[in-house]
């Protein structure tokens, strides 16, 4: 009878482990652009926007964090940070803003990271897009000749886009090797639950007769 109510015991224990760990299931961080080397700058205003190019892989994903470096060397300025479906390769509608009227004082060099839930559909291309909000000289987006990292394989080819008619149209910055630093992270979907059958408990009298022969 004690064996019994041991073994028993065990198999619940079991049962409750597999349980526990089946259902427990975290998302995984994928960088899925970053470019973070310091370098240039392209000056933003409200009618200079830039933008860069980001692609998805082979599964759907949840933006959750959007880095982007910008200095600014004149007076007061602001800008803004917002994310875009592509249209026939190049920047098209605004999907999401990402942040709005961010203060940055004369000397000031942010690299803040603007946190979306939004998301991403899987094998499509999106663009982050830096605009500002005065006439004059504004702020700039820096940049960098080295190759952007990613976690896609093969890696796909980003593009940065600029545009002097405040995303009226835009065309591919002149110098391809202008990429512009920003770093794209989101997270996977989160795996679905794999239920591996328990094995039925042993019946008690085979316990027993275990027990008597031992």
């Amino acid at each position: 009878m004690f064996r019994r109510r041991i073994t028993a015991g065990l198999l619940a224990l079991l049962a409750m482990f597999q349980l526990m760990t089946l259902t427990t299931a975290f998302a995984a961080d994928v960088q899925i652009y970053s470019m973070t080397t310091d370098g240039g700058g392209n000056t933003i205003n409200d009618s200079t926007f830039r933008a860069q190019s980001f692609w998805t892989g082979a599964s759907q994903v949840t933006l959750s964090t959007v880095n982007v470096r910008i200095r600014n060397e004149v007076g007061d300025r602001s800008f803004n940070v917002s994310l875009h479906s592509s249209s026939d390769g190049k920047p098209g509608s605004k999907i999401e803003d990402l942040a709005t009227n961010v203060n940055i004082k004369q000397w000031e060099e942010f690299n803040d990271a603007y946190r979306s839930s939004r998301i991403l559909d899987a094998n499509t291309q999106y663009f982050i897009v830096v605009s500002g909000n005065q006439s004059s000289s504004g702020p700039v987006w820096k940049f960098h000749p080295n190759v952007p990292t990613s976690t896609l394989s093969p890696p796909p080819t980003f593009t940065s886009f600029d545009s002097f008619d405040a995303g009226s149209t835009w065309s591919a910055t002149t110098n391809q090797n202008y990429n512009m630093i920003v770093a794209v992270a989101a997270f996977e979907p989160t795996p679905t639950p794999v239920w591996v059958p328990i094995p039925d408990p042993v019946q008690p009298d085979a316990i027993s007769t275990i027990s008597a022969m031992a």
